[in-house]
Protein backbone atom coordinates (compact mmCIF):
# COMPACT_ATOMS: atom_id res chain seq x y z
CA UNK A 1 0.00 0.00 0.00
CA UNK A 2 2.86 2.34 0.73
CA UNK A 3 4.15 1.97 -2.83
CA UNK A 4 0.68 2.54 -4.28
CA UNK A 5 0.25 5.65 -2.13
CA UNK A 6 3.66 6.95 -3.20
CA UNK A 7 2.50 6.81 -6.83
CA UNK A 8 -0.93 8.21 -5.94
CA UNK A 9 -2.68 5.09 -7.20
CA UNK A 10 -6.16 4.99 -5.69
CA UNK A 11 -7.03 1.68 -4.06
CA UNK A 12 -10.57 0.32 -3.82
CA UNK A 13 -11.11 -2.89 -1.85
CA UNK A 14 -13.99 -5.35 -1.77
CA UNK A 15 -15.26 -6.35 1.66
CA UNK A 16 -17.51 -9.40 1.70
CA UNK A 17 -19.65 -9.99 4.77
CA UNK A 18 -20.89 -13.48 5.59
CA UNK A 19 -17.94 -15.71 4.74
CA UNK A 20 -18.15 -19.20 6.28
CA UNK A 21 -17.56 -18.97 10.03
CA UNK A 22 -17.54 -15.17 10.06
CA UNK A 23 -19.42 -13.04 12.59
CA UNK A 24 -19.76 -9.42 13.67
CA UNK A 25 -16.40 -9.48 15.49
CA UNK A 26 -14.80 -10.37 12.16
CA UNK A 27 -16.61 -7.51 10.41
CA UNK A 28 -15.19 -5.07 12.95
CA UNK A 29 -11.72 -6.62 12.68
CA UNK A 30 -11.89 -6.15 8.90
CA UNK A 31 -12.92 -2.51 9.32
CA UNK A 32 -10.05 -1.96 11.78
CA UNK A 33 -7.61 -3.60 9.38
CA UNK A 34 -8.79 -1.50 6.43
CA UNK A 35 -8.45 1.64 8.57
CA UNK A 36 -4.70 1.04 8.63
CA UNK A 37 -4.48 2.05 4.97
CA UNK A 38 -5.06 5.18 2.94
CA UNK A 39 -7.87 3.74 0.87
CA UNK A 40 -9.75 5.57 -1.82
CA UNK A 41 -12.83 3.38 -1.57
CA UNK A 42 -14.58 0.27 -0.35
CA UNK A 43 -17.17 -1.95 -2.02
CA UNK A 44 -19.19 -3.87 0.57
CA UNK A 45 -21.35 -6.83 -0.34
CA UNK A 46 -22.66 -10.05 1.11
CA UNK A 47 -21.45 -13.47 0.19
CA UNK A 48 -24.01 -15.02 -2.11
CA UNK A 49 -24.27 -18.64 -3.09
CA UNK A 50 -24.01 -19.15 -6.86
CA UNK A 51 -25.15 -22.27 -8.66
CA UNK A 52 -22.34 -24.61 -9.65
CA UNK A 53 -19.83 -23.46 -7.02
CA UNK A 54 -18.15 -25.23 -4.12
CA UNK A 55 -20.02 -22.88 -1.78
CA UNK A 56 -23.30 -24.03 -3.33
CA UNK A 57 -22.31 -27.62 -2.58
CA UNK A 58 -21.69 -26.69 1.07
CA UNK A 59 -25.00 -24.82 1.20
CA UNK A 60 -26.92 -27.76 -0.25
CA UNK A 61 -25.32 -30.10 2.32
CA UNK A 62 -26.34 -27.71 5.13
CA UNK A 63 -22.70 -26.91 5.90
CA UNK A 64 -22.95 -23.22 5.04
CA UNK A 65 -25.69 -20.82 6.06
CA UNK A 66 -25.72 -17.44 4.30
CA UNK A 67 -25.87 -14.30 6.36
CA UNK A 68 -29.39 -13.11 7.12
CA UNK A 69 -30.61 -9.69 6.07
CA UNK A 70 -30.67 -8.24 9.60
CA UNK A 71 -27.18 -9.52 10.38
CA UNK A 72 -25.94 -8.12 7.06
CA UNK A 73 -27.51 -4.71 7.70
CA UNK A 74 -26.04 -4.62 11.22
CA UNK A 75 -22.64 -5.63 9.83
CA UNK A 76 -22.67 -2.95 7.13
CA UNK A 77 -23.67 -0.27 9.65
CA UNK A 78 -20.89 -1.36 12.03
CA UNK A 79 -18.30 -1.39 9.26
CA UNK A 80 -19.36 2.04 7.99
CA UNK A 81 -19.20 3.48 11.50
CA UNK A 82 -15.63 2.21 11.89
CA UNK A 83 -14.29 3.22 8.46
CA UNK A 84 -12.65 6.58 7.88
CA UNK A 85 -15.18 9.22 6.85
CA UNK A 86 -12.86 10.00 3.93
CA UNK A 87 -13.22 6.58 2.31
CA UNK A 88 -15.59 6.57 -0.66
CA UNK A 89 -18.24 3.85 -0.37
CA UNK A 90 -18.74 2.45 -3.86
CA UNK A 91 -21.16 -0.34 -3.03
CA UNK A 92 -23.32 -1.51 -0.13
CA UNK A 93 -24.73 -4.64 -1.74
CA UNK A 94 -23.81 -6.76 -4.73
CA UNK A 95 -25.49 -8.53 -7.62
CA UNK A 96 -25.25 -12.19 -8.45
CA UNK A 97 -25.38 -12.84 -12.20
CA UNK A 98 -28.94 -13.36 -13.46
CA UNK A 99 -30.21 -16.88 -12.91
CA UNK A 100 -27.22 -17.94 -10.79
CA UNK A 101 -28.39 -16.99 -7.26
CA UNK A 102 -29.17 -19.85 -4.91
CA UNK A 103 -29.09 -17.89 -1.64
CA UNK A 104 -29.68 -15.55 0.15
CA UNK A 105 -32.79 -14.57 -1.76
CA UNK A 106 -33.07 -11.23 0.07
CA UNK A 107 -30.02 -10.03 -1.89
CA UNK A 108 -32.13 -9.83 -5.06
CA UNK A 109 -33.85 -6.65 -3.87
CA UNK A 110 -31.05 -4.08 -3.73
CA UNK A 111 -33.42 -1.19 -3.10
CA UNK A 112 -34.89 -2.91 -0.04
CA UNK A 113 -31.41 -3.72 1.29
CA UNK A 114 -30.21 -0.13 0.81
CA UNK A 115 -33.35 1.22 2.44
CA UNK A 116 -32.82 -1.06 5.46
CA UNK A 117 -29.21 0.09 5.81
CA UNK A 118 -30.24 3.74 5.58
CA UNK A 119 -33.09 3.25 8.08
CA UNK A 120 -30.83 1.40 10.55
CA UNK A 121 -28.24 4.18 10.38
CA UNK A 122 -30.94 6.77 11.00
CA UNK A 123 -32.45 4.75 13.89
CA UNK A 124 -29.05 4.44 15.56
CA UNK A 125 -27.97 7.98 14.58
CA UNK A 126 -24.80 6.56 12.98
CA UNK A 127 -22.72 8.08 10.22
CA UNK A 128 -19.69 6.77 8.41
CA UNK A 129 -16.61 7.30 10.58
CA UNK A 130 -18.41 7.82 13.90
CA UNK A 131 -16.18 5.19 15.56
CA UNK A 132 -13.16 5.55 13.27
CA UNK A 133 -9.81 5.27 15.02
CA UNK A 134 -6.79 6.07 12.90
CA UNK A 135 -4.00 3.58 13.35
CA UNK A 136 -2.07 4.42 10.20
CA UNK A 137 1.20 4.68 12.07
CA UNK A 138 1.19 0.88 12.08
CA UNK A 139 0.43 0.59 8.35
CA UNK A 140 2.11 -2.51 7.01
CA UNK A 141 4.15 -2.20 3.87
CA UNK A 142 3.05 -4.14 0.80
Amino acid sequence: MTVLSAYQIPVVVHLMLGLPGEGEEDFLASAAYLSRFSLFGVKIHSVYVMKGTALCDLYEKGEYHPIGLDAYVDGVVSVLAHLSPGVVIHRLTGDCPEGMLTAPLWSRDKTAVLNRIRARMEEQNIRQGDFFVSNRETEPSC
